[in-house]
């Protein structure tokens, strides 16, 4: 590794250290590497950091790096459809927006009926009002929403994924997401036996969507059903 001025490591990957990480680790390092070098760089320096026994802040590190590689892989990966809003005004809006989604649904007809006028400087602002919170449902997403739209699209399979399975896929990510972020804070003291496992159910997670492999057995019981069929 050769640090540049601008202090961004530049990994050379030809000649690191691969003892230390096992075969499914590499094969997502590559499939990563093949989307964004970044994407590579963070995978690998949390299991460096990991194997790095003279680092008293090994861990939180390596949870550091897996949280960035969570958090950038939907931005880094070509052709994921991912928008977010930024900073917290985001979250105020939505709250506003579920409140216009309230009124537009008819939920006052409960209430006093209006019995007043509407001017043409508030029939002015309803109609913007109207576009805008229109606008910002489209481009303003809540995490979950990326994160399912980010696995839709990762996924290879070539099939279009069930709701249901996508919603359980969305709480696995979420779940890995909160373990990463308490370490990364310190909020707890890694196990280091739980955290090596953390991190290969999340290896797991991203092979399976963006490198699935075939399942062995299922090969098996197709070639015993050709075999049958041809006898």
């Amino acid at each position: 590794m050769v640090y540049m001025a601008n202090g961004v490591t530049d990994f050379d990957a030809d000649n690191r250290d691969d003892s230390f990480l096992s075969t499914q680790t590499l094969l997502l390092l590559e499939a990563l590497n093949e989307k964004d070098e970044l994407l590579g760089r963070m995978l690998y320096g949390s299991w460096y950091s990991v194997n790095d026994t003279k680092n008293p802040e090994a861990y939180p590190q390596a949870a550091h790096s897996i949280r960035e590689l969570m958090e950038k892989a939907p931005d880094l990966i070509p052709d994921v459809p991912v928008k977010q809003g930024t900073g917290s005004l985001s979250e105020d809006v939505r709250v506003l927006h579920e409140a216009w989604k309230i009124i537009k649904s008819g939920a006052w007809k409960s209430a006093p009926p209006w019995k007043g006028s509407i001017d043409n400087t508030l029939e002015s602002w309803l109609g913007k009002a109207e576009t805008f919170f229109e606008d910002f449902g489209k481009n303003h997403e809540t995490r979950k929403q990326q994160v399912a739209k980010a696995i839709t699209a990762l996924d290879k399979s070539g099939q279009p994924l069930p709701a249901k399975l996508i919603e359980i896929r969305v709480k696995e990510w979420g779940e890995l997401s909160k373990y990463f972020m308490k370490i990364a804070h310190h909020g707890a003291v890694a196990d280091p036996a739980e955290f090596e496992l953390e991190v290969q159910l999340l290896e797991e997670f991203l092979l399976s969507l963006i490198h699935p492999q075939p399942i062995p057995v299922m090969d098996e019981l197709d070639a015993l059903i050709a075999e049958g069929e041809s006898s």
